[in-house]
């Protein structure tokens, strides 16, 4: 015996799609997300220019090491006033690390001060405070990839930065309070 096919009847208050308003806001989340990911991708293509000023230390140091490890001798690290750039001088000749065009060009203060530890019975006091530490004009990085223990200040307009730097590894080291917390100041 064949049993024939009923046709189907849909329910009538059953939806099928969606209304004008959910596409609408689906669309304008849409919109906001993507203009907040556009906007945020653009900031960070940009340093600022103070970001772009220790970045050439950086590169005038990894640069000085490297020398320094090839040529086997004492490359010295300064910083060059008036050409507003790093040098560095060993063995195989003077290199230049410019920083910020546009800070020279705007005559924005760019400066940078290298300071090195003096040595335990050499502190000295000052308007009441133990100083520690002494200005160099420059730094050396030694044949084994090692540095003297420095510090440099870096000076972009109002900006003010302290760096110091771990001999052993030529980084920069983070403060004490820093290190135990695990990040940085």
């Amino acid at each position: 015996m064949r049993y024939a096919a009923l046709p189907r009847v849909a329910p009538r208050n059953v939806r099928r799609g969606f209304t004008l308003l959910e596409v609408m806001l689906v669309v304008a989340l849409l919109a906001v997300a993507s203009t907040l990911f556009f906007v945020n991708l653009e900031s960070l293509g940009r340093s600022s220019p103070a970001d772009e000023f220790e970045g050439s230390f950086w590169q005038a140091m990894a640069l000085a090491r490297e020398r320094a490890l090839a040529s086997r001798r004492t490359v010295e690290l300064r910083w060059d006033e008036e050409a507003k750039a790093f040098l560095v001088d060993g063995a195989a000749g003077p290199a230049s690390v410019p920083v910020l065009a546009e800070a020279r060009s705007q005559n924005v203060e760019c400066a940078a001060a290298f300071s090195e530890e003096v040595a335990a019975n050499d502190f000295i006091l000052v308007r009441g405070e133990l100083v520690s530490r002494r200005p160099a004009a420059a730094v050396k990085v030694f044949p084994d990839g090692t540095c003297q223990a420095f510090a440099i200040e870096f000076r972009l307009g109002e900006h003010r930065h302290r760096v110091a730097i771990d001999p052993w590894t030529g980084a920069e080291m983070l403060p004490p309070d820093a290190a135990r917390k695990g990040g940085r100041s």
